[in-house]
């Protein structure tokens, strides 16, 4: 679903949900809160961010909580356990398998890396539109010349 199709205070209400889940990340997170938050029943709330979004509150929860535990892999030298814990995961198992089955290698293996790649920025600073960067290795592109918008 496009933006534009949400009335204003839809998007404000959205917004609202979304600026509640970043800060508070680190934190275990209820989508009652959020729906409270949010003002808006937790079916609502979530029937309109998976419309918007094509994934459930948790997903992009958990997607977020990864992006955030790959920039601290990579920029610093803390354990994975405590890498995990302040990021809202339970465990180091189940931070493990959650990062391996999103990123298709260890944590280990990505620090070893160096690459930032796979992860979700917040959708509230994107103006609600995901973005995923990923950084490749120079290379040739060949085909036929055309202008690309966006």
């Amino acid at each position: 679903m496009e933006l534009d199709n949400f009335t204003a205070q839809q998007r404000v209400h959205l917004n609202d949900a979304l600026l509640f889940i970043e800060s508070n990340l680190s934190q275990k997170l209820s989508i009652n809160i959020i729906a409270e938050i949010s003002r808006w029943s937790r079916w609502q709330l979530q029937r309109l961010f998976v419309e918007y979004t094509g994934m459930t509150i948790a997903q992009y929860i958990r997607q977020r909580r990864l992006a955030v535990c790959a920039k601290k892999l990579l920029s610093s030298q803390d354990k994975h356990i405590d890498i995990a814990l302040s990021s809202g995961f339970e465990s180091e198992i189940s931070f493990s398998r959650c990062f391996k089955q999103h990123f298709n290698c260890t944590p280990g293996q990505y620090r070893k890396r160096g690459l930032y790649t796979h992860i979700r920025l917040p959708l509230h600073q994107t103006g609600f539109h995901p973005v995923r960067l990923q950084y490749k290795a120079r290379f040739n592109l060949q085909g036929t010349s055309c202008q690309v918008q966006g």
